[in-house]
């Protein structure tokens, strides 16, 4: 592959895609307005959903000797009941209690062992009590908070603060969101051009006359590679514009520091790195130019499903195996970049180690699929 014909082409394939001004609002402006609009909607209803908890029945085994968030926090939001645990259980499923909370005090008072029932068939009782839990999380690195469906399940509480009004939910929330809105933002970056670059060239057959000029297939695999992680950059980075602009003004949630944005910007080109070899591959496979757009939106819903699965885990607690797994791990990273955690040398050798990995095997297999096709 030599670099003069790269960026050639390169150049080449940046000239006309200026023209298209279609394409370009779909890879820059739409990230622009994709997750203020969106983060409006979710910060409208997690307060909605705060005014709406602080109506909760909730019970306590005692108000002696209760933990700091039981006689501060819950003590001035819900009108406290007190209840034994055979009655609590009967009212959680016959729906007149929401939420039962009970403790048992730690070696010198220093740890509450905190016991939450809820019912799920009430979806009141299941956002209490996910609330408590997630706040729990929030709190230390030694915290391990879980609550589950009617059974007791202990976990330990440092530090709780007030929950009355949603905030640390919010910001839960989108943190996550702003993660998924990265990654998607370089994946829909990249589908945008690459199907143009592949099927498209060739359904116009201007492909095989750049192969006829007699510049190296490998060269054109690298240009149109360029050319393609660029947009994307530039489709995630309007994302990130986006997310710091829609925090600055009104959403006041995330308050990202300029080392936060900074590794946000890195992952934002580990995921275009990944995606644009992805979808340029998915392009030169196809047959025709729609075609290459059904497997791009294919790849984007199947890159989608298993973030899904990551956001129902809390930052810095993800298993090691995940860091190994390809868009997952730019996810957590991402996540763990706006919530200002350390990562360790094993999680970034597996996320750099996946990111090459996919870019190699992908250019190699796109050679090969432009090769092909020029045989047959």
């Amino acid at each position: 592959m030599r670099r003069s014909d790269t960026l050639v082409i390169f150049r080449k394939e940046l000239s006309v895609l200026r023209r298209s001004k279609r394409t370009l609002m779909a890879t820059l402006i739409i990230p622009l307005l994709l997750f203020p609009s969106t983060s409006a909607i979710v910060n409208y209803i997690s307060h909605m959903q705060a005014d709406t908890t602080a109506h909760a029945e909730v019970a306590v085994s005692s108000l002696d000797d209760a933990p700091d968030f039981v006689a501060s926090a819950l003590a001035s939001t819900y009108d406290l009941k007190v209840m034994d645990e055979m009655s609590a259980r009967d009212a959680l499923v016959s729906g007149q209690l929401d939420v039962y909370i009970s403790w048992i005090r730690g070696n010198r008072g220093t740890e509450e062992h905190v016991d939450v029932l809820y019912s799920s068939r009430s979806t009141q009782s299941s956002v209490v009590a996910h609330t408590i839990e997630q706040l729990a999380s929030t709190q230390n690195d030694a915290t391990l908070a879980q609550v589950s469906q009617v059974q007791a399940v202990p976990y330990v509480v440092v530090g709780v603060s007030d929950i009355s009004d949603g905030s640390a939910e919010t910001y839960l929330v989108l943190q996550s969101f702003a993660s998924f809105a990265l990654v998607m933002g370089c994946c829909m970056g990249a589908s945008n051009i690459a199907g143009h670059l592949s099927a498209g060239e060739r359904e116009k057959h201007t492909l095989d006359a750049l192969v006829s000029t007699g510049v190296n297939v490998s060269s054109i695999v690298g240009g149109k590679l360029l050319t393609t992680f660029v947009l994307s950059v530039a489709s995630g980075i309007c994302a990130l514009v986006s997310i710091c602009v829609a925090d600055a003004l009104w959403l006041h949630v995330l308050d990202l520091s300029t080392l936060q944005i900074a590794f946000c910007a890195v992952g934002v080109l580990l995921a275009a790195a990944v995606f644009s070899p992805v979808q340029l591959l998915a392009g030169f496979c196809a047959k025709s130019y729609r075609e290459a757009q059904t497997y791009s939106g294919v790849i984007t819903v199947v890159s989608m499903l298993p973030m899904y699965w990551a956001m129902s885990t809390v930052a810095g607690r993800e298993a090691i195996e995940v860091w190994a797994m390809p868009v997952v791990n730019l996810y957590c990273l991402l996540r763990s970049a706006l919530a200002s955690l350390a990562l360790g040398s094993a999680q970034l050798t597996l996320v750099l180690s996946s990111t090459c990995l996919v870019v190699v095997a992908c250019a190699l297999a796109t050679t090969a699929a432009i090769k092909r096709g020029l045989g047959s």
